[in-house]
């Protein structure tokens, strides 16, 4: 679909890449390629910068926020017309400096739980289970899709890694992060 070698594009995990996207008044978006933005004079780090800060102006208003309580602790569902809610939510992330579960579902859908105390094997549970509902309603174009996945997003290093359930033999196996599983076992 995309082609990260002529996009400017980072990979955010082994299946979601960043991209920097051009909003033409606020009519559509472009994908933007090493060629449209050569002109600029700027290195990756400076434009991903400048996008992350545009899409945090142009989308604040636009996103709509459902909080939902479960054992593990609170959900929050974001959801956006815009096509920039994910760089929206991760640049969040970073300036509180949080760690948090976050599932990137699509252009217009985001679950998020920021790490606590009450994050548990039940959160996890709970934000697969938000993912698959919100799958089987989401009205999106192919294109729109991201990821079903759920990442454990750092913020010291801007990473996400993903977290899987496995419910093989009537037993829940996690594999997460070592960050995320020694909270998940209290340590």
């Amino acid at each position: 679909m995309f082609d990260t070698r002529t996009m400017v594009s980072r990979p955010l995990s082994p299946h979601l890449h960043m991209f920097v996207v051009e909003d033409i008044l606020g009519q559509s978006e472009q994908t933007l390629s090493r060629t449209d933005v050569e002109p600029l004079g700027l290195d990756d780090d400076a434009l991903f910068a400048r996008a992350r800060a545009n899409a945090v102006v142009s989308d604040q208003p636009h996103v709509h926020v459902m909080r939902t309580e479960h054992e593990g602790g609170a959900i929050d569902v974001f959801v956006s017309n815009k096509y920039y809610l994910g760089a929206l939510l991760l640049t969040q992330l970073e300036q509180d400096g949080k760690d948090a579960l976050v599932v990137l579902l699509t252009w217009h859908h985001a679950l998020l739980h920021v790490l606590g105390e009450g994050t548990s094997v039940a959160t996890i549970e709970a934000l697969a289970a938000l993912e698959a509902q919100i799958s089987t309603g989401a009205r999106c174009q192919p294109m729109e899709w991201l990821s079903p996945e759920i990442h454990l997003y750092s913020a010291s290093d801007r990473s996400l890694t993903p977290v899987t359930l496995d419910h093989e033999a009537a037993t829940l196996r996690v594999t997460a992060p070592a960050s995320l599983a020694a909270r998940l076992h209290g340590g």
